[in-house]
């Protein structure tokens, strides 16, 4: 009989325990003022066209400089001294001439 005491005693511990923490929960904050946000959009058209334009100015401008610092400045001299210690069969470069290959059947 005292072992059904002590464990009612127990859960009955542990259910006023349970209360309490479940109360401590819940929130004891008080809103003292309401917030009204108002977004209002500006729209600036200088600064738009101006990152518009470097948007397309910079990406193209550095595409062309690659291309041109390839096309002046890498030749089939500057790949011999810059790998020298690398063995490659050839080269293939672009050429706007439209005529066959050499050593190619022209039928």
């Amino acid at each position: 009989m005292e072992l059904m005491h002590n464990l009612y005693s127990y859960l009955s511990q542990k259910r006023v325990e349970a209360s309490i923490s479940l109360s401590a929960l819940e929130t004891n904050i008080k809103l003292i003022n309401e917030v009204d946000y108002q977004f209002v959009l500006t729209s600036n058209k200088s600064t738009w066209a101006i990152f518009s334009m470097l948007g397309l100015i910079f990406p193209v401008g550095f595409s062309l400089s690659v291309f041109f610092i390839r096309t002046f400045y890498v030749d089939l001299e500057y790949l011999r001294e810059r790998l020298d210690s690398i063995e490659f069969l050839g080269l293939l470069k672009y050429s706007k001439d439209k005529s066959p290959l050499k050593g190619g059947s022209s039928e």
